[in-house]
């Protein structure tokens, strides 16, 4: 019986692992492409005057009722904010599911990596509220790139739950400490 437990848990940590990697790549490939994108539209709209009206143009009408500039940059800042700390939680779960199938739990490492979860969720929270306030001052609409607003509550608890987690985890490297110490 424990035998069959600890296979299937193995084979949920390696799935578990498999997946973590594939949406980490995906993450970083995502952020690369669309800062390359970003950076190529950019340097076309300072080189080309002509141009930069038709991109202004083309993405101003993507997007909605904006009529700045800057709404878009923060649009684009936003978006990259938002993947940035994604791949801040994808590679802190793929450290922490390597960690768990190499059997090493009340450890720094460990702890680290539950940290890194939950700043990078705490900033998503924080910065989901500060941006749907700001776009809310330039007119802009991103509904589509932010979380959705009915779940921020659940969002917190989350954050929350990931807290308790954390402390509980420092609480009790503190406790093998002290009993290393002793020994």
């Amino acid at each position: 019986m424990i035998d069959m437990t600890n296979k299937y848990s193995s084979s949920l940590l390696t799935m578990m692992y498999v997946i973590s990697v594939i949406i980490l790549a995906s993450l970083i490939i995502g952020f690369g492409t669309l800062t390359l994108i970003f950076l190529i539209l950019g340097v076309v709209a300072l080189v080309n005057p002509s141009a930069r009206l038709g991109i202004l143009h083309d993405i101003l009408s993507g997007i909605g009722n904006v009529n700045s500039p800057w709404a878009i940059l923060f649009a684009i800042l936003f978006l990259l904010f938002i993947i940035a700390m994604s791949i801040l939680i994808a590679w802190s779960v793929f450290k922490l599911i390597q960690n768990v199938q190499h059997k090493i739990f009340f450890e720094t490492s460990t702890l680290r990596y539950i940290k890194g979860v939950l700043w990078g969720y705490g900033a998503i929270i924080i910065w989901d509220y500060l941006g749907s306030v700001i776009a809310g001052s330039f007119g802009l609409d991103i509904g589509t790139i932010g979380s959705d607003q009915s779940s921020s509550g659940i969002s917190l608890l989350m954050w929350f739950a990931l807290y308790a987690i954390y402390i509980i985890f420092k609480y009790g490297i503190q406790l093998q400490d002290d009993s290393n110490k002793i020994v």
